[in-house]
């Protein structure tokens, strides 16, 4: 969980300041050539780089403005005269070159931002928390026996699972995919009778323990990042339902 996070972060800084670049070297590159600079570098927050930069790339630039050394209005470069104060307009020397290392960097944060969220993308396809894998059915037969009324669903880090009746050691399992260490599963258990809880990773059964109604956590030290097991073996519980919610 905490990779994911610190990857939306990232994804967002790196946006938020891929923007913030691009509107200041469209304010200073605009300030160069005698245009509106605050309007442009307005128009660029407000409507995002991929809009506002594009068109001051393509509108805005093609402009040329000659400034009146008299009262600092901007002009049609053509002009002779000032049309604020009609004083007499210099000849345009063409707008000074604005350095492009501020456009470079915007650039560069905004291919980070992509590579970053390419990388939490492949994270979260990678790690879907509760996952039944082929190899595992989402109830099983641990041995012969039946269950009544089974109802189960995993969203993320939280599994549920209720039963009316399940003959002694009637198994219940999910698989679990985490790019994290896992720190604890949590179970909020109602109904009557006991279950058997077994954490599995590997080949190792790392911890297990039998609950009834209550609140109980499971320590995971020890577990690595990766798959591991949750496995629910019925002992005489009927009206039974629980939530298993991972914390990673």
């Amino acid at each position: 969980m905490t990779k994911i996070v610190v990857l939306i972060v990232a994804s967002v800084a790196l946006m938020y300041a891929s923007l913030a670049l691009a509107a200041i070297w469209v304010y200073k590159d605009a300030k160069h050539r005698g245009l509106q600079a605050g309007l442009w570098a307005l128009l660029t927050v407000l409507c995002g780089y991929f809009i506002g930069l594009l068109l001051y790339l393509l509108v805005g630039r093609k402009q040329e403005s000659v400034r009146c050394a008299h009262c600092g209005v901007g002009n049609p470069s053509p002009a002779a005269f000032c049309s604020s104060c009609g004083e007499k307009l210099e000849a345009a020397q063409g707008p000074a070159k604005s350095k492009k290392g501020l456009l470079i960097a915007c650039i560069a944060c905004i291919l980070l931002a992509f590579g970053v969220l390419g990388a939490f993308i492949m994270l979260m396809h990678t790690a879907d928390g509760f996952a039944p894998r082929q190899e595992y059915s989402m109830y099983a037969f641990n041995t012969a026996g039946s269950a009544e009324n089974v109802s189960q669903n995993c969203s993320g880090d939280v599994w549920k699972l209720s039963f009316a009746k399940a003959t002694n050691g009637y198994e219940f399992s999910q698989s679990y995919n985490t790019p994290d260490r896992p720190r604890m599963v949590e179970i909020h258990a109602a109904g009557d009778g006991e279950v058997e809880v077994v954490i599995r990773q590997g080949d190792h059964y790392k911890t297990g323990g039998v609950i009834g109604e209550g609140e109980h956590v499971f320590e995971l030290p020890g577990f690595n990042a990766g798959w591991f097991d949750i496995r629910i073996f019925n002992i005489d519980a009927e009206d039974f339902s629980a939530t298993m919610t991972v914390t990673r």
